[in-house]
């Protein structure tokens, strides 16, 4: 037969033939038995075992196609998610009291994250976010700080910051809004190179 089945291993009581000759595993080639591409001295022919290789190209219709797709596909994704590329974003260069007057309130939050960051730095980002204050408001300004770690000292510290807050006067003909953004500013002018 052409082939035979092999036991497992081991192979210590077995022939095995070996590659690229002819005839059957512990037994010489029969004269009257003939095998496929097999030579009369026992090996095979090697243009039965190798050949020319064909070369294939990829510059075939379908991969021409998949590459047009990827590249619109990603043509499209950079128009959607960069229009200020492609048409100016329109904004205000300046600010009235009057945009405000529509508005219910404006709300900034403040994350302050695990522990990592200390009290120095939540009060950093409060004082920035309270100094975001509009002149001249004419709807409410919510300032909220979502501490992610739950912590009972950066509780305290925030009661202590709405205390200083509150504490603040209102003189000098102003009002307390302006005399809460001169006071935040002051606050990080003076703190800058602590």
């Amino acid at each position: 037969s052409p082939g035979q089945k092999v036991m497992p291993p081991p192979f210590n009581d077995r022939c095995v033939a070996v590659a690229g000759r002819c005839g059957h595993a512990c037994e010489p080639h029969s004269g009257n038995h003939t095998i496929p591409h097999c030579l009369p001295n026992g090996y095979i022919n090697m243009s039965s075992l190798v050949g020319p290789i064909p070369i294939q190209y990829n510059r075939v219709t379908p991969v021409f196609l998949f590459s047009y797709v990827l590249l619109f596909g990603f043509a499209v994704k950079t128009i959607m998610l960069c229009p200020g590329i492609f048409k100016p974003y329109r904004r205000c260069h300046f600010y009235s009291p009057d945009m405000t007057r529509s508005l219910k309130y404006i709300l900034v939050v403040g994350v302050t994250g695990g522990g990592d960051e200390g009290k120095g730095t939540m009060v950093r980002n409060t004082i920035g976010m309270v100094s975001g204050l509009p002149p001249a408001c004419r709807c409410r300004f919510v300032v909220a700080n979502n501490e992610e770690g739950h912590r009972l000292e950066m509780m305290t510290c925030w009661d202590k910051f709405c205390n200083i807050i509150a504490a603040i006067p209102n003189f000098g003909g102003l009002t307390y809004e302006e005399n809460l953004r001169q006071f935040t500013a002051l606050w990080c002018e003076e703190t800058k190179n602590m």
